[in-house]
């Protein structure tokens, strides 16, 4: 340890991480903002309600659901089906073109 450091009482020692607990602990609980709008977050709840309801089944969805959930695909249903059954079975969206080689571009 640095001298400077090692002539500090113990009781200073101990001070050091508690305060830096303590201002992790209070900055991180004072920014929540993730960067979504209120509106944002007010859709996607509505979305995970709709597919706690329907238990990700597309064909239990009410007329009014469907829409909600084609507006999110700019009503396009093939993409709206895809997006809700890849939510549904917690599909991870997949990445690059289709059809490429197995394990990416070598």
């Amino acid at each position: 340890m640095p001298r400077s450091i090692r002539n500090l009482p113990k009781i200073q020692l101990w001070a050091i991480p508690v305060a830096l607990f303590a201002v992790g602990i209070l900055g991180g609980c004072a920014n929540d903002d993730d960067g979504l709008s209120k509106e944002q977050h007010a859709s996607a709840d509505q979305f995970k309600e709709i597919m706690d309801r329907t238990q990700g089944d597309w064909s239990k969805l009410t007329e009014e659901d469907k829409k909600v959930v084609l507006d999110k695909t700019n009503g396009n249903e093939q993409a709206a089906r895809t997006m809700f059954e890849m939510r549904a079975n917690r599909m991870p969206p997949t990445t690059g073109p289709a059809g490429g080689p197995p394990g990416g571009p070598r």
